[in-house]
């Protein structure tokens, strides 16, 4: 049983929605990080695009529905970060150890 699904099975019955932003600097592996929590249609690694502007993912775990934002790192974006902040449950900040 994965995180999520512990999640999902704590929050009880009923189905419940949360946005979650995703957020880091450009090519730290955000797309990449949501591609690997899908449970169909997994892409490779290297097949995986960069994501312009931003990128809208829906995952379903039990009776949890996980929005995603995925929000590019490029630096001309990054002022929209704050402004998806307030509609925002929860926050996930990719950092690409192995980036200089």
């Amino acid at each position: 049983m994965g995180i999520l699904d512990k999640i999902a099975n704590a929050l009880g019955s009923g189905p419940k929605t949360f946005n979650v932003l995703v957020v880091g600097l450009d090519n730290s592996g955000k797309s990449t990080i949501l591609n690997s929590l899908k449970t169909e249609n997994k892409s490779s690694p290297e097949s995986i695009p960069p994501t312009v502007g931003a990128q809208i993912e829906k995952i379903k775990i039990g009776n949890v529905v996980l929005h995603f934002n995925d929000l590019s790192g490029q630096g001309r974006y990054r002022p929209m970060w704050e402004r998806c902040l307030n509609d925002s449950q929860a926050i996930i900040f990719v950092i690409d150890s192995t980036d200089r």
